[in-house]
């Protein structure tokens, strides 16, 4: 098993995702708690945090794979807490503004386009021998510390928005010593920039017939679910459940919770043999969790839904991101990995403002029925017409 560099690289996994479920909360809440926004202008404001994916996911990658990934990850860590503390000083003074908090959420979605691949990338360097045990335990720190983030509306209810985006901005700095004291081989001598290596992720993921049906699958996650997550049960817990910061952060959390929860047995096992089959089944077990909350059900019933819901991304996340990374050249292995959070996060960029609309018109009880219903049927194309089954 990896050592000292991987325990290293996760206490900046743990700094990161405790920021950013921190992140996730603080725009949603700012947008529907303190902004009192209606559903197609959170739906905007949640895209936000997601736009800048398609643009500078694969110039990320493509810098991840030509630069020190430990230096690069240091510069993002500070700049992102630059930017969290600037906002508190924005938001004491009185001028929170929808406009303002679009602006973090492009901020910090673009920072977060180049975190992605060079951390991914990072992870391959430290892993050790058993990759699928080093993804999961990196799994376990990202969903636990985001849980953590996100369950911390009390927080932002006892202490204000200015106090806890002041606290985010020194979470992130937490990862730096970390990151400094990780020694991994440097990078290869750099040749200049040619504009198709932009582009030769994309060639790579889609030219394999191992990792192309998989991308589908993550690109399906964004349209159909991210939606659902992140506007419609914010706009159900205002509008339905009349809830507060604090219910709103322990309806963020039971997602990740949950997925550490199931990481935790993928860990304990070691393997997941049939990766394909177990991806079909993760995505359909989502979308019967998303079908049962269009029923009407509970805040506390939908807490329990939600942890359903959790296990299944576990499941997926880690099959997904185990093949990915046995997959990627180590030339490429950043561009690779790059494309596979496009997926995630590009479709999620059109998927959330979709969702916004759908709910306006149809309320957060259809927006999960139709998203259900939607996975659901595309899940049956791809089993029917694609390998997707076989893939170990």
């Amino acid at each position: 098993m990896a050592g000292r560099p991987y325990l290293l690289f996760n206490v900046a996994v743990a700094s990161w995702f405790g920021a950013w479920g921190l992140q996730v909360l603080l725009i949603t809440w700012m947008l529907v708690g303190e902004l009192g926004l209606g559903a197609e202008r959170i739906g905007i404001g949640q895209m936000a945090m997601m736009l800048p994916a398609p643009f500078f996911l694969l110039f990320g990658g493509v810098t991840a794979d030509r630069y020190d990934r430990r230096r690069l990850l240091v510069g993002l860590h500070l700049l992102a807490a630059l930017v969290s503390a600037g906002m508190a000083v924005l938001v004491g003074r009185g001028a929170l503004s929808f406009a303002a908090v679009v602006g973090l959420a492009l901020i910090l979605g673009t920072i977060q386009a180049f975190v992605f691949p060079a951390r991914d990338a990072l992870l391959n360097q430290v892993a050790g021998s058993n990759l699928l045990r080093a993804v999961a335990g990196a799994t376990i720190v990202q969903l636990g510390c985001q849980s953590m983030g996100s369950a911390s509306g009390g927080l932002v209810a006892w202490i204000g928005t200015p106090a806890a985006l002041a606290f985010q901005a020194l979470v992130f700095c937490a990862g730096v010593p970390a990151l400094l004291r990780i020694r991994t081989a440097p990078p290869r001598p750099r040749e200049p920039l040619r504009a198709s290596e932009l582009f030769e992720g994309l060639h790579e993921v889609f030219g394999s017939p191992v990792l192309r049906v998989p991308m589908l699958l993550t690109a399906a996650i964004g349209l159909f679910f991210m939606g659902p997550y992140f506007v419609a049960f914010p706009v159900m817990l205002r509008d339905v459940w009349q809830g507060t910061p604090g219910q709103l952060g322990l309806l963020q959390a039971t997602f990740p919770f949950a997925a550490v929860l199931g990481t935790v047995v993928v860990f304990w096992r070691g393997a997941i043999r049939r990766k394909g089959r177990a991806l079909l089944l993760a995505l359909t077990g989502g979308a019967g969790c998303l079908f049962t909350i269009s029923t009407g059900v509970s805040y506390e019933v939908a807490l329990g839904i939600s942890l359903l819901w959790g296990i299944c991304g576990a499941v997926f996340l880690n099959a997904s991101r185990t093949l990915f990374q046995q997959a990627a050249p180590e030339t490429h292995r950043a561009r690779v990995l790059s494309v596979y959070n496009l997926g995630f996060m590009g479709a999620g960029a059109i998927g959330m403002p979709v969702a916004g609309a759908i709910t306006r018109a149809v309320g957060p009880h259809g927006t999960f029925r139709i998203s259900a219903l939607a996975m659901l049927g595309f899940l049956a194309l791809v089993a029917l017409t694609t390998e997707i089954r076989k893939v170990r």
